[in-house]
Parts: structure tokens; sequence; C-alpha cells
């Protein structure tokens, strides 16, 4: 009976221990999203905006994207010139607000890449890489100067690249846009057609 009693109390601290190894190894995982912009805002004044685009090479075909902002708090256009950060394509969705402005743009992946591959070279080339969940849209985050990128994938050869640059009379930290509540509701809103 004694041995019962020193027992008890021995295997209880051991799954005590092993629940706490495994809930920080849980916590610890670089490739679990995190979810952005728990706190939701209203968004009173709800529009449509849409951008498209052509993916593919043999088998091109058009994409449509869609996303809902606050008309209220926010002006949205296709632009083909006077781009809010450096592109390389035609056209681009922006998308403008008193704090931080966004502009979304499409990206081909290299030849023989998938999204998986242009993450791993995310991971080692840019600074505050992180895995990202807004709504459904799951993908990444990094820091481009005091602009935060986000990539979404978007087809087997194109992905998403929504570039959020901060207002140089904003008094937000850059650092801070990820978890923006506005930021969130945009990038949880986008709908690949």
């Amino acid at each position: 009976m004694r041995k019962w009693i020193l027992l008890v109390p021995a295997i209880a601290s051991l799954a005590v221990g092993t629940y706490i190894l495994v809930k920080k190894d849980n916590e610890d995982a670089s490739d679990v999203p995190e979810k952005k912009g728990a706190e939701k805002k209203e968004v009173l004044n709800p529009k449509t905006g849409s951008y498209s685009f052509v993916s593919g090479f043999k088998d091109a075909r058009t994409v449509g994207l869609e996303f809902t902002y606050d008309a209220d708090r926010f002006s949205y256009r296709q632009i083909e010139e006077d781009f809010l950060t450096f592109t390389s394509v035609s056209h681009a969705a922006a998308i403008y607000g008193e704090d931080f402005n966004i502009q979304i743009e499409y990206a081909d992946l290299a030849g023989g890449e998938d999204f998986a591959a242009l993450a791993d070279v995310l991971r080692e080339k840019k600074t505050g890489f992180a895995p990202v969940c807004y709504g459904d849209n799951s993908g990444y985050m990094y820091y481009n100067g005091d602009n935060v990128c986000f990539v979404f994938p978007a087809t087997k050869y194109s992905y998403i690249l929504i570039t959020v640059i901060k207002d140089k009379n904003s008094d937000i930290d850059y650092r801070d846009l990820p978890d923006d509540p506005d930021v969130a509701a945009i990038l949880g809103s986008i709908r690949i057609l």
C-alpha cells in the first residue's frame, strides 16, 4: 500500500510535466499561423473592391479577387501608375486610409516553385517573417522597411502580395499594423474567385 502512496504523486508529476512540455512545444511551433485581428471593428458602410489578373502560362486564366472595406473611412481604386510602393505589375488595387494605405497585387511564382518554396525564401531573407491567418486566409507576413507585407496563395502559379504602408503622419507603429482591426478586417475579407 505504501508503494501506491508514493507512486501516485510521481505519476501525477510526470503527467503535469509532459503536459507543460507539449503545450510549450505547440506554442513555439513557427509554422502555426497566428490568428490576427481578434478585435473586430464594426464596418458601418461596407463596400466591395475587386482586382483581377491573369495567372498561368500554357493554361492561363483570369483570377478575380474581392475584398470588403469601410467606405466611410477608406477609399479604393485600381491604379496603373502612381503606385503606393514599387511593383513590377501593370496594375494594382489601392486602398487609401488615414493611418495607412494598402496596395494589393499579384506576383508570379518562379518556374518550378510553389507557395511553400516561396515561404522558405522569405523566411531566410525577410525581417519579421511569421505565419498569419486572417479569417480563412492563411499566409505569411514580413517587414520591408516601415511597410508590412503579406503573402497569400492565389493559384498554383501565383500569389497575392499585400503591402500595408504606414502614413508618415500617423502615430501608429508599423509593427502594430498586423494587429490593427482595420487591416485584419480587410485581409480577412479577401476572397479569390
